[in-house]
């Protein structure tokens, strides 16, 4: 499995200014997010840092790690697992001298070309919207980006995604939990057991609401 159990990657959206983030991120774990991604976004750095630590405190409770869009500073001031890097960010190769060999590194790619270069620069798992593109080829977990609903994670995971990720962005305020439990299904019931290392963290598998739908925008 490596560093992380990537199978529920949840990226929690700091702009739903209504939303407590620590809140939201406990309702994802308990949902049975395994990964949590989050980014100050345009605060300054003293309220993400503020923020994070809050955050970090929730995923250290659960045993979830906490990955930092971006910063790798805020990462280190706050004690978070991981950062995840993006075109304009520092490169994977430096941010690992900083995050040191423990720290958790992942890339945003947008093409094949910046998947390989991603792994060959020490990162430990690439974010992809087509994971078919690059899954096989890429000696790092793909995490199959931009899925719309639970019905899209089968088709990602046969194309080769180590995990999925579910944006709180797409999903209506209050119902982060039961998305997560409908995606969690969705990956239990469609997962090949030979792609999962044994001992994993078990994913929810409550069904999301009582008609089956997941609360999506």
């Amino acid at each position: 499995m490596g560093k992380a159990d990537f199978r529920l990657y949840v990226v929690l959206d700091d702009a739903r200014r209504r939303v407590d983030p620590a809140e939201a991120a406990a309702a994802a774990i308990e949902g049975g997010a395994t990964v949590l991604q989050w980014s100050g976004g345009q605060a300054s750095t003293r309220a993400q840092v503020e923020t994070g630590r809050r955050l970090a405190e929730v995923s250290r409770r659960y045993g979830v790690p906490l990955v930092v869009g971006g910063r790798v500073d805020v990462m280190l001031a706050i004690g978070a697992d991981g950062v995840l890097l993006g075109p304009d960010d520092l490169p994977a190769v430096v941010a690992r001298r900083l995050a040191g060999s423990d720290g958790i590194i992942g890339v945003l790619a947008r093409d094949p070309r910046e998947a390989l270069a991603a792994a060959g620069q020490g990162a430990d798992y690439v974010l992809y919207a087509r994971p078919e593109e690059v899954a096989g080829n890429v000696p790092v977990p793909v995490i199959a980006l931009g899925l719309r609903s639970p019905e899209e994670v089968v088709g990602a995971l046969q194309a080769g995604a180590r995990g999925v990720a579910l944006a709180a962005s797409r999903v209506r305020q209050g119902e982060l939990g039961a998305a997560c439990r409908a995606f969690a299904e969705a990956i239990r019931r469609g997962a090949n057991p030979q792609q999962f290392a044994a001992g994993a963290r078990p994913l929810a598998t409550e069904p999301p609401f009582g008609d089956g739908r997941p609360g999506f925008l």
